[in-house]
């Protein structure tokens, strides 16, 4: 069959082919702008913009110092190159751009677990589902599974909105899940799930954050999340650095001097950011310093927000995953005695899907009063992407010793997670064996963050370049070898010090060949500023078409803390269950009237009549206040769910069950890209 589709799109690449051609000097002439995702007509006319009503003198300061390194300005001058790369093969002494930037595991080519796939796939195209062909293509329980969900599922369809937190049963297979991890019960009404994590974050920073005089503890280093999120909201980044000399380890003592400080500064710290395991640094902490975090934020009364997305990410024998909701309840604290927000995600872990932007937020330790805030700013989202929802459910209930998919799942689960402690590895034992570079153990997450020494003489090449001498070294890597790294002022460092950040991602097969560029590149590097001209470096920097004007260095995430307070004033630790008055105006005067109190009582109304038929004059809740077609009944386009239903489960693109299901022309529009017609057949299955 995948000939068939083959040959159709030949024909008609080759009908359309003069037409695409008059498109490729466009594209040549516009590889110097700086996104190459967005070209505006009006570009070709003049570049002032002078009369326009949004200028950087009236945009928000606080999307100015927003700044989120691991998609800035390396990634940029590596996405030019690689359309370079695309226009002018050989133009550059490498093939290909290696993103070691960002934890995107499957564009670096692993594989999904089949069968999350599986189960995506039946509920995205439910039609399937009844029949023969179906019990061919797809395991038993995968079926059972997609059964499951879509009686969950307003309406049957993953194109329906659903409740705000996320569809309840999905709710409920998560709390399960979470009582099966850590011992301890969990209620599905303390989960709401969210487009990945960071709209969990964001969603906890405007809860918390009503003005500069508000800071959040973060570690540094630091996941740049945090501190764009602080700084989108107007909140001030406290750090607290992280003992690289330990292997990154959480001093208590480290948290008190940067509270201390903090309120000497009349800032009111409201909230410890926890990253276990770490991003960017890959420590795992060990539970006697779980509890010590716990105890601290119980004494100081603070939020705790533990970002725990890398919880199926250990690589070392001797450290093993503990939640801190499963540390603070062995402690013999309750649901009132420590607030508690963990944040758990899709794209990470042995799943590594990233694209369907699926996790949740287990928010324990609020006052009902609070926690009807928080489901109110998430309403105004209406509700997070179905599949993601899906997702977050099955990472949290896998398939079963006795399931049908059981073995091929563990074999998979066992494949990935294995190959990815021996890539940390060696990765590891690269970077430690060269001259001047140091890089701690990789215990877990998916990264290296190495400190390089530079040489004086480097460092003030990059002061001339008005750039951090570790984005001076990443850009000079990149150009060099095509790959790319996030340097280290990205994420925040102790002052005079280097590093940056290093995926373990890449194809296990491709990591000695990265190692060999790599060495090469380090050596002539540390070669050329032994005892080169400053100014001739300059230049030569200057010189490269391939990268972006010289910007000024990168923020510093830490700079609005640095600052004396503009009005110091004593603060009392703020409580758990109140005390959040002062920094929720912008929340309390938050309305959304489609997802408020009518909608919340019509919700209490259908759970009655679900447990209790016959208890009120009517014997459904028919919702006609939002735009919800799906959820009342209007069913999908066919042709759209089955191509998502293809593209969910690629696998099954070449079985012969296939070709009665999905009709030819699904099938081509589905492998329909001119880039993948001479492909291999594992080629158009990787493109679908």
């Amino acid at each position: 069959m995948r000939r068939f589709v083959a040959d159709k799109v030949k024909d008609l690449i080759n009908r359309t082919r003069t037409t695409c051609s008059s498109h490729t000097n466009v594209l040549q002439r516009i590889t110097s702008s700086q996104f190459l995702s967005t070209l505006h007509p009006s570009d070709s006319m003049g570049s002032d913009y002078s009369s326009t009503p949004v200028t950087l003198n009236n945009v928000n300061p606080k999307v100015l110092k927003c700044e989120y390194a691991v998609r800035g300005e390396i990634v940029n001058i590596a996405q030019k190159l690689q359309q370079d790369l695309k226009e002018n093969p050989g133009s550059h002494p490498f093939d290909e751009i290696l993103y070691c930037n960002i934890g995107n595991p499957q564009s670096l080519a692993q594989q999904p677990i089949t069968f999350f796939r599986e189960v995506l796939a039946l509920c995205d195209h439910p039609l399937i589902l009844d029949k023969s062909e179906t019990q061919g293509l797809f395991s038993a329980d995968s079926i059972e599974r997609a059964f499951q969900i879509l009686d969950q599922i307003p309406g049957r369809a993953t194109g329906a909105y659903s409740h705000s937190q996320g569809i309840k049963g999905l709710r409920d297979t998560i709390a399960s899940g979470i009582e099966a991890r850590d011992g301890f019960p969990a209620d599905p009404n303390d989960i709401f799930l969210t487009d990945g994590a960071s709209p969990a974050v964001h969603m906890m920073m405007q809860l918390l954050i009503g003005s500069e005089n508000d800071g959040i503890l973060c570690p540094i280093p630091q996941y740049p999340l945090y501190s764009a999120s602080i700084a989108l909201h107007g909140g001030t980044l406290v750090p607290y650095y992280l003992d690289e000399e330990t292997g990154w380890g959480l001093e208590v003592s480290e948290l008190e001097n940067q509270l201390k400080t903090a309120k000497s500064k009349g800032v009111n710290v409201r909230a410890l950011v926890v990253i276990n395991p770490g991003n960017p640094t890959g420590q795992v902490l060990a539970e006697a310093n779980q509890r010590e975090i716990v105890e601290f934020c119980k004494k100081e009364g603070l939020v705790l927000l533990a970002d725990e997305v890398y919880q199926e990410n250990v690589y070392v024998p001797e450290k093993q995953f503990h939640s801190f909701k499963k540390v603070a309840r062995s402690m013999g604290f309750g649901e009132k005695d420590i607030s508690l927000v963990s944040f758990q995600s899709v794209s990470k872990g042995f799943y590594g899907e990233c694209g369907k932007r699926g996790g949740y937020m287990e928010v324990t330790g609020f006052s009902p009063e609070i926690r009807e805030q928080i489901y109110k700013v998430a309403s105004v989202n209406l509700c997070s992407n179905i599949s993601g929802q899906i997702l977050a459910s099955l990472v949290m209930s896998p398939p079963k010793v006795g399931d049908e998919s059981y073995e091929s799942f563990a074999a998979e689960k066992e494949g990935i997670l294995s190959s990815l402690a021996r890539r940390a590895k060696m990765l590891e034992d690269a970077f430690n064996s060269l001259e001047g570079i140091t890089c701690n153990k990789a215990e877990g997450a998916m990264y290296l963050f190495p400190r390089i020494n530079l040489p004086g003489k480097a460092i003030k090449a990059a002061e001339e370049a008005k750039t951090a001498p570790d984005a001076f070294y990443a850009k000079r890597l990149l150009n060099a070898t095509g790959i790319v790294v996030v340097p280290g002022s990205g994420f925040g460092q102790r002052p005079g010090t280097w590093h940056f950040r290093c995926t373990i991602l890449p194809q296990e097969e491709k990591i000695p060949a990265i190692v060999s560029h790599l060495t090469e590149f380090h050596k002539q590097f540390m070669d050329e500023f032994r005892a080169i001209s400053i100014k001739k470096v300059v230049e030569r920097e200057r010189e490269k078409t391939t990268c972006s004007s010289v910007s000024s260095p990168p923020s510093n995430p830490l700079s609005s803390y640095s600052r004396s307070a503009a009005s110091p004033r004593s603060h009392s630790p703020p409580s758990m269950a109140s005390g959040y008055s002062s920094t929720l105006n912008t929340v309390l005067n938050c309305v959304c009237a489609i997802r408020g109190e009518i909608v919340t009582h019509a919700q209490i109304l259908q759970q009655d009549l679900k447990e209790n038929p016959g208890s009120h004059p009517f014997n459904e809740i028919l919702y006609c206040n939002i735009g919800n077609p799906h959820s009342l009944g209007q069913k999908p386009i066919t042709f759209f769910r089955e191509v998502l239903a293809l593209c969910d489960h690629p696998l099954i693109l070449d079985r012969s069950e296939t070709k009665a299901l999905f009709r030819h022309e699904v099938c081509l529009s589905t492998l329909g890209s001119s880039k993948y017609i001479d492909c291999e057949p594992a080629e158009q299955i990787d493109f679908c």
